[in-house]
């Protein structure tokens, strides 16, 4: 029999606060039906960012994290080119902003003049430093974008983030049951399906490892996303630069 400390893992998803009928309808094209199904739909690879003070040569192909203030704006003049907010770093460093579509979207979330907080791949065009359709927070949450991202599977209508924000009540419904309770957790007890469907492995920086597996050590699939959701210390440029001994 299942201990009786575990049943809140295996409550119904819906049981989770912000899952409604709509939710658990997306969320059961993935298998995923009970609480602790999250725990076994395991990333299929990570985001990595480094969070910088300005733009630089050296973190060019890498996912940045900077503050922007925007001071110019270039729209296509035909209806196929993309949409340019040209926006300043703290070095001064003019960097594009590029956009296929919604510039109106584009227009609301970069306001002349107000520093943002973007994230993408910074890269190099001719002589200009871009960013392709970068994720825009205002400076004051900024915070909430992550130096690691875990990337899901996922389906129509649910967004990474989404996913993201519940395997992470998971996790927590799953921390706090008693120590050691976890390891109870029969693969049998899923139904077979979804631990199939879960990946075996998991790209991080150019590595391949076994889900269910740190990048340090075997582990259980908790341990897993503790370590997808963790902050590994010291994720700045800096740390980078040496790291790749640029």
């Amino acid at each position: 029999m299942r201990p009786d400390v575990l049943n809140p893992l295996f409550a119904e998803v819906d049981t989770l606060p912000g899952v409604g009928p709509q939710v658990a309808k997306l969320l059961k094209r993935l298998d995923i039906t009970r609480v602790v199904d999250l725990l076994y739909h395991l990333p299929t690879g990570v985001i990595e960012r480094v969070r910088a003070r300005a733009a630089t040569g050296n973190l060019l192909g890498c996912n940045v994290i900077l503050d922007l203030t925007p001071f110019q704006t270039r729209e296509p003049r035909s209806g196929r080119g993309p949409m340019r907010v040209f926006a300043s770093d703290a070095d001064g460093n003019s960097i594009s902003l590029i956009y296929f579509n919604n510039p109106g979207w584009a227009k609301k979330s970069l306001p002349m003049g107000e520093k943002r907080t973007v994230a993408g791949k910074l890269e190099a065009y001719g002589d200009e430093w871009q960013i392709i359709h970068p994720e825009v927070l205002t400076a004051d949450k900024g915070s909430e974008l992550s130096i690691r991202e875990p990337v899901y599977g996922l389906t129509e209508g649910l967004t990474n983030k989404r996913l993201r924000e519940l395997a992470v009540m998971a996790l927590e419904r799953a921390r706090s049951c008693p120590s050691g309770s976890s390891r109870a957790l029969p693969l049998a007890r899923l139904g077979g399906r979804g631990a199939r469907r879960s990946p075996k492995r998991i790209a991080i920086r150019g590595r391949t490892i076994r889900a269910g597996a740190s990048p340090m050590t075997k582990c259980s699939p908790i341990s897993s996303l503790s370590c997808f959701f963790g902050r590994p210390p010291g994720a700045t440029a800096e740390s980078h630069l040496q790291e790749t001994g640029s």
